[in-house]
């Protein structure tokens, strides 16, 4: 079962929210600003972002299903944001994941599956401040990582970074380590 939480326009929502379903999908065509922190009703259950907007996660979330970022924006303003560990971060071509404000994502798998959201955006891309990605990172596609701002890094420290298969576009106007 999957529910669809449709959002217009620009919403906060703060307090405590409990994904109720396996999936739960989060469709905006504008800025959606989750304030609040995100808990699943069973272990698996998971969150996914859709539509052409703008989420923001910037709480500690404890859910711990499969993150998908289906199409848009989906920023990570909190080293927790993307819950727990066990299932990973999925991003579609056509969507980024972008990392603001010096966020260190650990033990997080990540599957990357081409192109970024927009013109210049990476399928995983940060904004302000020095991130890192500790993690097994998967590359299904041509996919683009990005280091947009000034004083911006992307450090990549993943045990399964499988450079020689990496078939990827690097738009790094600042700092990209794979290491």
């Amino acid at each position: 079962m999957i529910n669809t939480v449709n959002v217009g326009g620009n919403s906060t929502v703060s307090g405590n929210v409990r994904l109720d379903s396996p999936t739960v999908v989060f469709s905006d065509n504008g800025y959606l600003y989750m304030n609040a922190s995100v808990s699943g009703y069973a272990a698996n259950y998971g969150l996914a972002k859709a539509g052409v907007g703008y989420m923001y996660l910037s709480a500690s979330n404890s859910y711990g299903g499969l993150t998908q970022v289906q199409g848009g924006w989906l920023y990570v303003e909190n080293p927790l944001a993307l819950g727990g560990t066990n299932s990973g971060t999925v991003v579609a071509s056509g969507a980024s994941l972008v990392l603001d404000g010096n966020v260190c994502v650990t033990n997080e798998a990540l599957t990357l599956n081409g192109l970024g959201a927009g013109s210049g955006w990476g399928a995983l891309d940060v904004e302000s401040g020095i991130h890192t990605w500790v993690g097994p990172v998967t590359n299904n596609a041509n996919s683009t990582l990005d280091a947009w701002n000034s004083g911006s890094e992307l450090h990549i420290n993943g045990r399964s970074v499988a450079l020689a298969v990496w078939s990827c576009s690097v738009i790094a106007r600042r700092w990209l380590t794979l290491l």
